[in-house]
């Protein structure tokens, strides 16, 4: 029975050593968890600052544009200013497909979608140009032409 008696207290001190170093590395683990989570915190605070630098630049950007477009582009930002130039005129024209499929134009003055044909935007009211608006009314109850009527009179 020696034999079993010095098997046994010789695994169990194995168990103790096995468990110990088990223990040991889940601690390790754990904090090394806990670094990358600290570590990916402030990473993210990192991102936000950056995002909000970019939109500054973007801010300034479009400012600059906006000014110096109406004095006339550097020389040495006209080919960026050529870009954004030719860009809008490209996303206007685009939208003026979108409104031709889907059977629609913008308001001159609210820029909300009317159906083509209407005599007036069901938004704001403006009286919209098509020519064949006769018979409709707007939102006040004048017909397309009274509406023009009384655009034009001039009231003392």
């Amino acid at each position: 029975m020696g034999f079993f008696d010095g098997l046994g207290g010789s695994l169990a001190e194995k168990g103790r050593e096995a468990a110990g170093l088990i223990s040991s590395k889940s601690k390790d683990v754990a904090q090394k968890a806990k670094e990358m989570s600290e570590v990916a915190g402030l990473k993210s605070l990192i991102t936000a600052s950056e995002k909000a630098i970019n939109q500054a630049y973007l801010d300034i950007g479009t400012k600059y544009y906006q000014k110096m477009e109406k004095e006339g582009a550097p020389e040495d930002f006209a080919n960026e200013f050529n870009v954004i130039k030719d860009n809008l005129a490209k996303i206007a024209d685009v939208k003026k497909q979108i409104e031709n499929v889907k059977g629609e134009k913008s308001c001159p003055s609210c820029g909300k979608p009317v159906a083509l044909g209407s005599a007036f935007c069901g938004y704001c009211g403006t009286r919209m140009d098509d020519g064949d608006a006769e018979g409709t009314t707007s939102p006040q109850g004048y017909t397309a032409s009274e509406e023009a009527a009384t655009e034009t009179t001039d009231v003392d």
